[in-house]
């Protein structure tokens, strides 16, 4: 009688901890993989960074840094209709903040606080490290 009920007991709390999210379900900031090529299909391209020869440059550079120039996050997000690759890698000595290109690797200018403050795991597609856990660095 007690080995049945025990059966009983932790088949309904396997089913009950089991969480259905739905076909519907899209987490906003996934958890991503550190120093791995994420697949992002844009600016015309599938998988740019293993397709778009500059950025593939770049990602490379990144992951064999050893000056700390290259540590960083790479995103590609889509602004005004136009694909945009950022960076908050230094790249250069004493520089903080965002380098932003466009799909060709030129020089772009995006002003717009809101569109950097939105950068999220959803649109990244490199990071040079491993974050520790529960923090971004």
């Amino acid at each position: 009688m007690k080995y049945p009920f025990l059966a009983i007991l932790m088949l309904s709390l396997a089913f009950a901890a089991c969480g259905d999210r739905g076909g519907e379900y899209n987490e906003e900031d996934p958890a991503v993989p550190c120093r791995m090529i994420i697949k992002k299909d844009a600016c015309g391209k599938i998988d740019i960074g293993n397709n778009v020869q500059w950025l593939n440059t770049l990602i490379y550079a990144s992951y064999y840094d050893d000056t700390g120039l290259y540590k960083g996050r790479i995103w590609v997000k889509e602004y005004g209709g136009t694909y945009y690759i950022v960076t908050d890698m230094p790249l250069t000595e004493g520089f903080t903040g965002y380098h932003v290109y466009t799909c060709e690797g030129t020089v772009a200018s995006i002003t717009d606080s809101e569109f950097f403050s939105s950068l999220s795991n959803r649109y990244l597609l490199w990071i040079s490290y491993c974050p520790q856990p529960g923090t971004n660095y």
